[in-house]
């Protein structure tokens, strides 16, 4: 539990487990809307309200990558 207006760190992996290369890889997060958001890494692609998006483009097979917030 995280009490209130406590800093919060979490950090999203996006994992292409397939054969190939991914293109165009997305990530959307969907944030409580009570959440502050100070950062993320990297910066989002888009916000919409609290709906957060990020465009992080090629990951190759078996390979991973990260987004904190």
């Amino acid at each position: 539990p995280v009490a209130v207006n406590c800093p919060l760190t979490y950090t999203l992996v996006l994992a292409n487990l397939g054969a190939g290369a991914s293109a165009d890889s997305s990530l959307t997060d969907t944030l409580p809307l009570a959440f502050m958001v100070n950062s993320t890494v990297p910066a989002p692609t888009s916000v919409v309200g609290n709906v957060y998006g990020w465009s992080l483009g090629s990951i190759g097979a078996g390979a991973s990558t990260t987004v904190t917030i």
